[in-house]
């Protein structure tokens, strides 16, 4: 997945794919430490959400080790594909082929975890209380501002993007930042859009947990966007369309020192999955 660029909830089930898919690896020493442990660090996660009982943790555990297969087996080998393709693009010099074949793969491997992951998790969620639910609320009152800190001003939204950039081009030109703030804009209200809509999904997936509501979760796990607001979605698809032209903005600017930055990222992605294979 190397151009995520797009600000991920850590609280929406794509983080859960970020999590099986390897994107927390960066904190780890070792990829096949992480992917071994797998369910003891998604349980630790879940349970600074949710305050697992003993018998929600184990069933955590079990659902998680289930899945460990299809990542294996299937997701990791399919990313692979993927990444070397697009590697492949970038090093012809088709860097917008490569972030467009990226970017649809990247969706592509989300809605196939989404669709594995889904008859895992419901049975979790179908066992919350309301114990659980409301020391939910409380996590999310305690962190979205920090979640979502980046959209507090134009100058902070400006930094995280060059950040983000930085992280696959190395160090930017003072001219490609100035061309990076040009492109990027606050949006009115972004950060209390962004805190509302979280405060929204949050509360319609609590409620058919709790009253177990099967059909519900099983659709809201294979679409998360249902419960999104409108006012969210517009914001997604502006700061999506931020992003493309940063893409196209660098693909046009970058010197070779930048252009191996990326492939040398994207080498170590693929090192850190064949670990786990």
């Amino acid at each position: 997945m190397p151009w995520n660029f797009t600000d991920l909830s850590k609280m929406t089930v794509r983080t859960l794919f970020l999590i099986f898919l390897l994107l927390q690896l960066t904190a780890c020493s070792s990829s096949s430490f992480f992917f071994n442990n797998l369910s003891f660090f998604t349980t630790v996660r879940l349970d600074a959400m949710f305050d697992l009982s003993s018998d929600q943790e184990a069933i955590v555990k079990q659902s998680t080790n289930d899945l460990k297969n299809w990542l294996k087996n299937e997701a990791a080998h399919k990313s692979l594909k993927h990444l070397e393709n697009a590697k492949n693009l970038w090093q012809n010099d088709q860097y917008n082929d490569a972030f467009e074949y990226a970017e649809k793969n990247t969706e592509d491997l989300i809605a196939e975890f989404l669709q594995a992951v889904s008859p895992k998790m419901t049975p979790f969620l179908l066992t919350l209380d309301e114990e659980n639910a409301e020391h939910y609320r409380k996590y999310i009152r305690e962190n979205s501002s920090e979640w979502f800190k980046y959209a507090i001003s134009e100058d902070s939204k400006d930094d995280a993007r060059i950040e983000q950039l930085e992280k696959w081009f190395g160090e930017l030109t003072q001219d490609q930042i100035t061309k990076a703030k040009a492109i990027v804009y606050l949006l009115p209200n972004e950060q209390q859009i962004r805190i509302d809509n979280t405060n929204h999904w949050v509360g319609r997936a609590l409620e058919a947990s709790l009253s177990r509501n099967h059909a519900k979760l099983e659709t809201w796990l294979l679409d998360p966007s249902i419960w999104w607001l409108e006012e969210y979605k517009a914001l997604r698809q502006s700061n999506r369309q931020q992003t493309i032209e940063l893409v196209m903005m660098m693909s046009k600017t970058m010197n070779e020192k930048q252009k191996e930055s990326v492939l040398e990222r994207v080498d170590d992605w693929i090192g850190k999955i064949q670990d786990v294979i």
